[in-house]
């Protein structure tokens, strides 16, 4: 027989029988509902699960085992692969006649992930008709070094749009974590912890380009939502947190026993708490609950078509469409609690006034800021090695309604391109931009180009007084006094004359480098291996600046030891004109 019809013939017959396991038996965490309750998990060992939540079902073969994308991953659909850690090591599963073996907690939790995965995105399929654009790469018991900590992160999951990868990390297995917060269980176990991080890539799909930070707290809550109605159980976290709920969407109060009602500037998890529970809680009162839900979707959706949405945005898209799925005698209350838990109502940039005054005036504030971070953990959460930013602010007029209007600009070597910024003053939420022309920014690619500038219009008072904050730190740490004193020890400080660009100008500065050594203590408890700090001093008068050497401290730079560096430095300062 010819060899090369012998070849092609034999790996004929191997495809054919790797094709011909239609199904696949695995052992996954199931039975989510009796997780609940510390008696399941008692002498349960930490990292573990009881036999009794455990089972195993049959699925479909994985369609694309062994495909080029990820040759060395067998859980892997059109969609999805789950692979052990980063796609590159060798997966924690075997697959022998069609019998996925789980030997241990990593194989667990690999073939937990793909079972549970499988199952989400099927649903979403016939409840939504959603299908991805874009391939999930997600991986469990991943290894990534926090950069300011030097240590294994762990106790999470997350979903990173920057490049669609999803990631379960392991559970801490300290005893200095035992002793003081308990056992916990990694975070590939739960359903719901699964099923939440993957709707993160869902809200992605349907609103990938927010401007303000409240519509974090809205993924939040919808990805709650989303896990809820997948495993029809309000709570979250009942697996890895071992009977404990992370969150409760049944409840109208929190763990502390406030009411959760809408706050400015909540923390984006607690925000998304109180959306979850009022989507919940509206869904018992409707009379078609799967058509409630796909008007979430829809009013996500419809609301991504404005970039400046807020959480109030989604509350009056939801107002629109729940009377047509409740019954009238229900209304009244559903109408309530909608404004118990988010009162009032939408709000808009209604006074334009300050484009037709004049907009004359110097930048009376202006930063550089530039980070480093290693390039394996830029790699590993897909950012850039290195980024920089400069802005200004500019001048601000105070509107109607708490309403300001915020001239900034962003600026680097070449350009300087000014927005004016309208604020609520109470959510900080961004009501408009508009261009120098006067004219309403809605280009969606130029939102993004100007995304980070737009970050700091809400956070202006924030990103001053932390940077005067660290000014002083640093400059008592040049003194040999202050806080930082007590977990890092000065090795050697030395002045070295410089110069820098302020307001345009070269100006001459000292350059203090103070090097550094951390105390045994502040390292056994885990504070950042700081090397060295710099102190960036000039003559000027700035009296909120601290004095080293009788000159104003105006920008500093942090070097970890891990390679991670943060430079944040005042370049512009003036009188503004009227």
């Amino acid at each position: 027989m010819n060899k090369h019809l012998k070849n092609t013939l034999v790996l004929s017959s191997l495809l054919l029988s790797m094709h011909a396991l239609a199904r696949i038996e695995l052992s996954h965490v199931d039975g989510y509902d009796g997780a609940e309750g510390e008696s399941v998990w008692k002498d349960v060992k930490a990292d573990s699960v009881p036999s009794s939540l455990i089972t195993r079902s049959t699925v479909d073969n994985p369609a694309l085992s062994y495909s080029q994308l990820f040759p060395k991953s067998f859980l892997q659909e059109s969609d999805f692969a789950v692979c052990f850690q980063d796609c590159k090591n060798k997966d924690s599963v075997k697959v022998r006649s069609g019998l996925v073996e789980s030997k241990d907690n990593d194989s667990l939790e690999q073939a937990n992930v793909y079972f549970w995965l499988k199952r989400y995105f099927s649903f979403l399929d016939n409840r939504f008709d959603f299908k991805p654009a874009h391939h999930l790469k997600v991986m469990t018991n991943r290894s990534i070094k926090d950069p300011s900590a030097g240590k294994q992160m762990k106790n999470n999951a997350f979903f990173n749009p920057a490049d669609i990868t999803l990631s379960f990390l392991p559970a801490s297995n300290s005893i200095f974590f035992n002793v003081l917060k308990g056992k916990i269980n990694r975070s590939g176990y739960d359903a719901s912890v699964i099923s939440h991080e993957a709707s993160h890539f869902f809200f992605n799909h349907l609103f990938p380009n927010s401007i303000n930070y409240e519509i974090s707290g809205l993924n939040e809550g919808f990805a709650d939502y989303i896990a809820h109605l997948h495993l029809n159980n309000p709570k979250v976290g009942l697996v890895m947190m071992r009977g404990k709920a992370l969150r409760d969407a049944s409840s109208l109060v929190d763990g502390q026993g406030v009411l959760k009602a809408y706050a400015p500037k909540l923390e984006a998890h607690d925000l998304g708490e109180r959306m979850s529970m009022l989507l919940w809680k509206t869904r018992e009162q409707t009379n078609n609950p799967e058509e409630f839900d796909r008007m979430v979707v829809d009013s996500i959706k419809s609301m991504s078509q404005n970039p400046f949405a807020t959480a109030h945005s989604f509350k009056t898209e939801m107002m629109k469409r729940i009377p047509s799925v409740i019954s009238s005698d229900k209304t009244n209350a559903v109408n309530t609690l909608w404004e118990i838990v988010l009162p009032g109502a939408e709000k808009k940039a209604t006074d334009l006034s300050f484009l037709s005054k004049p907009s004359t005036g110097n930048s009376y504030l202006g930063f550089k800021i530039s980070q480093t971070v290693p390039k394996r953990f830029a790699d590993e959460m897909g950012v850039d090695v290195f980024n920089d930013m400069g802005f200004s602010f500019i001048r601000e007029v105070k509107l109607e309604n708490e309403q300001t209007a915020m001239l900034m600009a962003a600026e680097d070597d070449t350009i300087t391109r000014p927005y004016w910024y309208v604020m609520d003053n109470k959510s900080g939420n961004i009501l408009g931009v508009y261009g120098i022309d006067k004219k309403p920014v809605t280009d969606a690619a130029e939102l993004e180009s100007i995304k980070t500038l737009t970050s700091q219009v809400s956070s202006q008072n924030e990103t001053i007084a932390d940077f005067i904050q660290k000014t002083r730190m640093f400059a008592d740490l040049a003194q040999g006094k202050g806080d930082l004193t007590s977990g890092y020890k000065v090795s050697k400080m030395e002045v070295i004359p410089d110069s820098l660009s302020f307001n345009g100008e070269p100006t001459a500065i000292d350059r203090v480098e103070i090097s550094l050594k951390r105390k045994l203590l502040a390292s056994i408890i885990g504070i950042p291996g700081i090397d060295k700090v710099v102190v960036y001093t000039a003559d000027m008068n700035i009296p909120a600046l601290p004095f080293v050497n009788s000159k104003r401290v105006i920008g500093f730079k942090l070097v970890l030891g891990n390679g991670t560096t943060t430079e944040m430095i005042l370049n512009k300062y003036g009188k503004q004109q009227n």
